[in-house]
Order: C-alpha cells, then structure tokens, then sequence
C-alpha cells in the first residue's frame, strides 16, 4: 500500500554519501538511518488487509444474522474509509524541479567562468613573460588590474607606457614603435 507510494520517492543513498560534505556526514548517517528504519516498519504491513472468510464466521457462530451484519458494516466501513491524500508528492516533485532549475543556472555560470578561464590562460601565453615586462607593459596588459597599481605606486596614472626621459615635452618626438601584439 504504501511500500509503492514510498518506493517512488525512495532516495539513492549511496550516491547521495559522495555529494554530502564531510562536516554534514554524521548528519546524513542519522538520516539515513531513520528513513531505512520507516522504510522497514512500512514495508512489513501488506499492500491490503487481509481478506476475512466470513462463511468460517457463519458457519461456527449460532446467530448467522450478527455475521451477515458485521460483515456489511465491515464492507461499508472499508469502501467508505478515506485513503489519506496524498500531499507531498506534488511538493517532493516540485523541489526536485526547482533543484535541477538551480543546477543548470550553477552549471552555466561555472561554464561561463571556465571560458573566461580559457581567454585569460590564452592571453598569459601570448603576453611577454613577467620578468621581460615593465609595470607599463603589465598596466597596458592587464587595464583591469590597475586599481592595484595606482594604490601601490602613490596614485600614479599608467595610462600609456612611460619611456625615459619620462616628460611628455621631451618625448614628443619620439618615434617608438610599440608591439601591440603583446598587448591583447
């Protein structure tokens, strides 16, 4: 009867154990527990009552008429007694739903970030290495990351690479041509 109703929504434990944090284990074993133990106490009634013979009852007892009507008492009482509604099936699916929902939107923003991931590794590989590089080069590089610079360096602008002599007069004339390559 109610094995069936159980079974559906029956949890896969040992698959369960490896998703469950090690902090939470002692937890997730209590659980465990208790719901193998109702899952056994449910298990062990039969799906319907037992079926009685009534002739047996007839046949031994004297007043054939109290058997006959017990028995439709008996029979009215069971075909008017209410099987509880079921009220946590609907509420079991829906989280269930709302978990897969969660999952897939966690699952695209760790694919989002592993191909932001995969741009950055590409342009660390394309980039000059660190002990070849100015902080110039390290700013035009990484533009994002300036913050860090400015803070260090007493609120210094790095804009563009600054070349010896570092005044923009002195500069004007000069004709440096600059690897942009390195600079995507």
């Amino acid at each position: 009867m109610a094995t069936k109703r159980i079974s559906k929504h029956s949890a896969d434990f040992n698959r369960l154990i490896n998703a469950v944090n090690f902090w939470e284990a002692a937890r997730f074993q209590k659980f465990r527990v208790v719901s193998q133990l109702y899952a056994g106490k449910v298990a062990q009634y039969p799906e319907n009552p037992p079926a009685i013979d009534w002739n047996k009852y007839k046949s031994s007892v004297t007043n054939k008429e109290v058997v006959s009507k017990l028995e439709a008492s008996y029979k009215a009482a069971m075909s008017a007694m209410p099987y509880p509604k079921d009220t946590y099936s609907e509420m079991i699916t829906k989280v269930q739903e709302e978990a897969v929902l969660r999952v897939q939107n966690q699952s695209a923003k760790y694919v989002e970030r592993n191909d932001e991931c995969k741009q950055m590794i590409a342009k660390f590989e394309q980039m000059l290495p660190l002990h070849e590089m100015t902080i110039e080069e390290y700013a035009r590089t990484f533009p994002d990351w300036m913050p860090h610079y400015k803070s260090r360096f007493h609120d210094v602008v790095l804009t563009e690479p600054t070349l010896p002599p570092a005044e923009r007069e002195l500069r004007a004339n000069d004709h440096v041509e600059f690897n942009k390559s390195h600079y995507l």
